[in-house]
């Protein structure tokens, strides 16, 4: 509005307002009231097309009241100079319907689909379902598309408004299938006899099968003898009054196997007759594996049906593979006896310097035939044998006879020995006491190899001989050889010759020696030898004298070795080096007489060879002993000799020294004196003394 009074216009600003209603769409079956939400200017009124029941005032619109649809509401308001309006839609949706049919009984394992449009067709359109297990649709089905147990399930719909419908029911009936099941225990068959089906579970069906199989519908028998061989499906169709089932198994039938035999020819023992030959049983089924009987029952096995050794009627009975067996066939088996023969040669094997010809032994079938290979000298009428004329060897004789019906042939050994050859090689000469070794092989290196020899005193081997290993005697000794098989060589003459030993025996008299001088041998025997001895012992070799102060002391051996020309020998003797004393002297202190000096005490031979027994002399030579070595009373010199416990001696001497007492004497002439005046001494003898007084 404008307002130009005074000369002038003013422009007023429009009130400005909002509303809204936030819950929209409403739907008639929900909310009883819908509010208004209003910004902006108050104070206005509400209106709306007709159907919809609105407050002008407060803007509250009555839902319940109301016809579904979709309306504009106005809301007209003013400040007090200016008016405006403001404008909203609201939407009130119609309650969907919801229409349940239950859905067709089925069987199981078929399942129901609730979601299916048949369960919920004449319901309002557009809506979309949810599945319950509860009335009160706070447990949600699973699986509605594959309901697989009968009871009361629950469906509710929902317009695409939000509006929803009431829970309905809906009933789910899943009628339990009948179980069977049937087999023919025992497959595959063979065309021979009946079997009977083992059926489990719904009875009362019917059997059948494809063409060729006899079964008899209502119990499921088999006459395997009416049908043709083949596999067959068998199909066993039942119901329990509301759900029918089927079950099927798989059976065959195999065509019987034909057994046809055969005679095997007769044949001569010891042969025997191979009834597992595929001769005896040409003809028959391929593939079969046969059993072997003794009797028509096939009760008793035949223990070698690839061996027969008797005549006699036998039995066979033939198996397929899938366990199908034929008639049991008899079989006959002729085995004629062949003639018997042995022959040997007892005396075999033969020497030939020793025998010249060999009858043979026969037993059994007589006119047959002797023979052998080249080398051998035979009769073959006779079978006697020229052994002289005969090559060394062994032969296989063989001899052929016949009873008319049969052949056969046995055989035999026969060893020729060539003579066997002793070359003899005399042994060396030893020297006794050394022994010969006749039994050596260097003695009979030559001859016939494996020979066993024998030894003899005397050439025509009768007299044996004690010791071959050990001959002692020199002398002419006779061997033979035996071979293996007997055949002996000529005695032959070995000679031994034994030499005889030197002899002699050494001596060294006076042993243990000191360590002093020379000791000589004394020989007895075989002269002209060469001495030595242990380390230590100087000796010379040729004459054995030994050099004792140059020898180590100690036990020595002294060996002899000497010849007689032809044999060495040797002989020994001991003896004893014992090292000389050691005798220090130290000369005693000198004294003045009258006393005496003991050359004795330790001090004197103090340093010298411990445990010597000492012994005193007057003399060099130690022959006049001295009687007071403990107390000397005159200078000179005199002698101690030492021995040791093994005897030897060792002398020296010793200075001792006494020198003589000095003499004097004093008087006083005159005494006694008086205390007035000097006394002089009157002195013999040494002088230069000094004066005392008491």
């Amino acid at each position: 509005m404008q307002n130009c009074a005074a000369g002038g216009c003013a422009i007023n600003p429009l009130p400005a307002a909002a509303i809204s209603y936030p819950n929209s769409p409403y739907c008639a079956a929900g909310a009883t009231t819908a509010t208004v939400t209003q910004t902006g200017q108050t104070g206005g009124t509400y209106s709306a097309p007709g159907g919809l029941s609105i407050n002008p005032s407060t803007g509250s619109i009555n839902i319940g009241a109301s016809t579904p649809g979709t309306y504009t509401i106005t809301y007209t308001f003013n400040n007090g100079v200016c008016s405006n309006t403001a404008t909203t839609s609201v939407v009130i949706g119609a309650t969907p319907v919801l229409t349940i049919t239950n859905p067709a009984a089925v069987c199981a394992p078929a399942t129901v689909d609730l979601t299916a449009a048949a369960i919920t067709a004449g319901s309002t359109p557009g809506l979309t379902y949810s599945y319950f297990t509860d009335a009160a649709a706070t447990i949600t089905l699973a699986n509605p598309s594959s309901v697989s147990a009968s009871g009361t399930y629950y469906i509710q719909g929902t317009s695409p408004g939000g509006c929803i419908t009431p829970v309905r029911a809906v009933t789910v009936v899943v009628n339990p299938a009948p179980v069977a099941s049937i087999a023919y225990n025992g497959a595959p068959f063979c065309t021979s006899g009946t079997i009977v089906v083992t059926r489990t579970g719904q009875a009362g069906g019917t059997y059948g099968s494809t063409a060729g199989l006899s079964i008899n519908s209502s119990t499921g028998a088999i006459n395997l003898s009416a049908s043709t061989p083949g596999t067959y499906i068998i199909t066993y169709s039942f119901t329990n009054g509301t759900c029918p089932g089927t079950a099927t198994t798989t059976i065959s039938i195999i065509s019987s196997p034909a057994l046809i035999t055969h005679d095997p020819a007769a044949v001569c023992a010891p042969a025997s007759v191979d009834l597992t030959a595929a001769a005896v049983t040409a003809g028959s089924t391929a593939g079969l594996t046969f059993n072997y009987f003794t009797n028509a029952a096939g009760t008793i096995a035949l223990a070698n049906p690839g061996a027969v050794t008797a005549s006699g009627t036998y039995y066979i009975q033939g198996s397929s593979s899938s366990g199908c067996i034929t008639t049991i066939v008899p079989v006959t088996v002729t085995i004629i006896p062949s003639p018997v023969a042995a022959i040997s040669y007892p005396g075999s094997p033969y020497c030939q310097s020793s025998t010249t010809t060999a009858s043979v032994t026969r037993t059994g079938q007589a006119g047959g035939t002797y023979s052998s290979t080249a080398g051998l000298v035979i009769n073959p009428t006779t079978g006697l044998i020229h052994i002289t004329a005969s090559t060394a060897g062994t032969y296989t004789v063989t001899y052929n006879f016949s009873n008319g019906t049969c052949t056969n042939t046995t055989t035999t050994l026969v060893t020729i020995q060539a003579n066997p050859l002793l070359l003899i090689t005399n042994p060396a000469p030893v020297c006794a006491p050394s022994s010969v070794d006749l039994t050596a092989a260097a003695i009979t290196a030559g001859s016939t190899p494996g020979l066993s020899f024998a030894y003899f005193t005397n050439a025509a081997g009768t007299l044996v001989l004690a010791n071959p290993s050990a001959v002692t005697g020199s002398g002419t000794y006779y061997i033979q050889g035996t071979s293996a098989s007997g055949c002996k060589t000529s005695v032959t003459a070995v000679n031994v010759v034994i030499n005889p030993l030197p002899v002699a025996t050494i001596n060294y008299s006076g042993s243990p020696f000191c360590a002093t001088g020379a000791a000589t041998v004394t020989i007895t025997g075989q002269t002209g030898g060469t001495f030595s001895a242990t380390p230590g012992l100087v000796i010379d070799p040729s004459t054995g004298t030994i050099d004792l102060s140059g020898s180590t002391p100690g036990n020595h051996t002294v060996t002899y070795t000497f010849s007689n020309g032809n044999c060495s020998n040797t002989t020994t003797a001991s003896l004893v080096v014992v090292a000389q004393p050691v005798l220090v002297i130290t000369d005693p202190a000198a004294v003045c007489s009258p006393s005496t000096v003991d050359i004795t005490a330790a001090a004197i031979t103090a340093g010298s060879t411990p445990g010597l027994t000492l012994t005193y002399y007057s003399d060099a030579t130690g022959t006049t002993p001295l009687v007071n070595a403990n107390a000397i009373n005159t200078s000179g010199t005199y002698y101690i000799q030492g021995t040791n416990a093994a005897g030897c001696k060792v002398i020296r001497p010793v200075q001792v020294t006494i020198n003589p007492i000095p003499l004097a004497s004093i008087s006083y002439s005159g005494s006694p004196f008086c205390n007035a005046g000097t006394a002089v001494v009157t002195q013999t003898g040494q002088g230069g003394g000094s004066y005392s007084a008491a």
